[in-house]
Parts: structure tokens; sequence; C-alpha cells
């Protein structure tokens, strides 16, 4: 996967794991093994996040955007791990849903709910895609 564009290589292998992520998840509803059809979520989106905040020439981002990246995307592995782990445990053990339910439903979604949003923002700022109000840079147009 060589190509001449500065940096163009690294945007190739972020497509490649991307789309090896999602021939996963499709042999997995293929064949209707829910642990490959889920696995893959929160490495997709991990993907498609560090693609989007490559900085111009698709160098990597400050260590501050990368490192709030990378911790925001542990802790979402770490809610699908417990979730997929728990799969196929139907008592109601997670206020009165099965634990796989509770842990999407009741822990994953408010963190993506309340978190997704200032991580997006933080990082756009830092990227320079919107103008910082705090300190009166502007971003690119």
């Amino acid at each position: 996967m060589y190509s001449s564009a500065t940096g163009q290589a690294r945007v190739d292998r972020f497509v490649a794991v991307f789309a090896l992520l999602l021939v996963i998840a499709l042999v997995g509803m293929l064949t209707g093994h829910a642990a490959l059809v889920i696995a893959p979520i929160s490495l997709l989106a991990l993907t498609l996040t560090l693609l989007a905040v490559l900085g111009p020439d698709n160098r990597w981002p400050d260590r501050a955007t990368l490192f709030l990246v990378c911790v925001f995307h542990t802790v979402s592995i770490a809610l699908w791990a417990v979730a997929l782990g728990a799969i196929g445990d139907e008592t109601p053990a997670f206020a009165g849903m099965p634990l796989s339910t509770g842990i999407l439903t009741l822990v994953a979604w408010p963190v993506y709910a309340l978190l997704g949003g200032p991580v997006y923002a933080f990082c756009a700022v830092r990227s320079g895609l919107v103008a910082d109000v705090a300190s009166g840079r502007a971003g690119a147009t």
C-alpha cells in the first residue's frame, strides 16, 4: 500500500482495518454469531475517530487529543467487552434487565450521550476545525 502522497499510507491502513472489521461483522451476521457482530462495533468507532483526527498531511494529532480519544474508546471497548461477555446470560442482573442489555442501555448509552459531544468538541478545537472561543483562535474555514 505505497502512495507518494504524504501520509496517504496511514489513511490506506485505516481504510483496510475498517473494511476488515466490516467483513468480520458481515460474517457474524451471515452465520448468526452475535459476538462477531458486536465485537467490531467499538473498534469501528475507534478506527473512524482516529481517521477523523488526523492532522494536515495525515499526521497524528497532538498528544492531548490522542490521549483523550484513546481514553474515551478504552472505556467504550471495556463496556462492549463486558456486554459481550454476558450476552448468553438472560437472568435479570442489572435494573431488571440481562447484564448485557443493562450495561449497554444504562451505562454505555449515557456515557456516549454525555461525553461524546465534549470529546468531539475538544478534538475539533484542537485540530483547528472550529474557532476556539475561549482563546480567540480562528479555525480553518
